[in-house]
């Protein structure tokens, strides 16, 4: 790859063998995945230092990848072995 190189790692395989490949997506060189730029968040602990959650927004090219239907009022996400999953939800009436 001859583009930028990303200052965060893949997403899938943790290589930082990852650079720009055309606008706003980036490629790995080792596992080849094709991802917008990683954003980070931070990590919420309560008054003893465990972990309480995090807050995650993703653009609408990211929902779009995930294929969450964009027309809907809410997304419901869940995490299936180790893979945060999403899926646009519709209320009728």
């Amino acid at each position: 790859m001859t583009g930028e190189r990303a200052d965060w790692c893949c997403p899938s395989c943790d290589s930082s063998d990852v650079f720009r490949a055309d606008g706003d997506v980036f490629q790995c060189d080792r596992c080849g995945l094709e991802t917008s730029e990683a954003r980070e968040a931070t990590l919420n602990r309560d008054s003893d230092g465990d972990p309480l959650g995090v807050a995650l927004f993703l653009s609408g090219g990211q929902l779009d990848a995930l294929d969450v239907d964009t027309a809907a009022e809410r997304v419901r996400y869940w995490v299936e072995d180790g893979t945060l999953c999403a899926q646009g939800v519709r209320f009728d009436g």
